[in-house]
């Protein structure tokens, strides 16, 4: 049974005269082809995909559209956007791409399906260090951190990582104040757009929302 495919609207005005269109989102695994969800949305306007979904056993690597309609499948530094954004003029298809977990056609010590949702290609190998700090693709994988963003130590024990507490966000951030110097947002500045209310602090410290500036 087919589920009712949610996507995200945004920056688009409801308007009397928009042409209405098919939607239709699908999986790709092992040269096998899901559809799993569908949905019949306005034209013209800017939307975003659910998340990939998991996969037992395949690797997430990227999105793909069946039309040319303009679709933003990595952010500015290569890595695969788990929900693809996308602007709706036609019918369309929209495929989240997969590999097994277990391929490693270049057979350099990394699976085929981190490389491509990294970096889109397979020229990383197991011991390369793009961002510089001394840690290996593999160890990143291994850590759960963005082997875009450098991790740093300091003397001590003590230690800065990009992972789950701060590069969760999958982008660099800014923190943007009010003119009473009261509360701050988080923007996603790779983007330009406000991230979510859930996404936003207070300067003092407590979490709440506070108002988009």
């Amino acid at each position: 049974m087919k589920r009712t495919l949610v996507i995200l609207l945004s920056l688009c005005a409801a308007s009397a005269w928009a042409d209405v269109v098919h939607v239709t989102y699908r999986t790709s695994a092992g040269g096998t082809a899901s559809t799993v969800a569908e949905a019949t949305l306005e034209t013209g306007c800017g939307y975003t995909t659910v998340s990939a979904p998991a996969l037992d056993g395949w690797l997430f690597t990227h999105w793909s559209s069946s039309e040319s309609d303009p679709l933003v499948v990595r952010d500015a530094f290569g890595r695969a956007l788990d929900a693809a954004r996308f602007t709706l003029y036609q019918d369309t298809t929209l495929t989240a791409h997969y590999v097994s977990a277990a391929q490693d056609a270049d057979g350099d010590g990394i699976p085929d399906g981190h490389e491509l949702y990294w970096y889109g290609d397979l020229a990383q190998g197991a011991a390369s260090d793009t961002d510089g700090d001394g840690f290996t693709f593999a160890e990143e994988l291994a850590n759960g951190t963005n082997p875009h963003f450098p991790d740093t130590a300091a003397p001590g024990g003590v230690a800065w990582s990009d992972g789950d507490t701060l590069s969760s966000l999958r982008h660099r951030c800014e923190c943007l104040t009010r003119s009473d110097g009261g509360t701050g947002v988080l923007r996603d500045i790779m983007l330009g757009g406000a991230l979510p209310d859930f996404l936003r602090f207070s300067l003092r410290g407590s979490v709440s929302p506070c108002e988009t500036l």
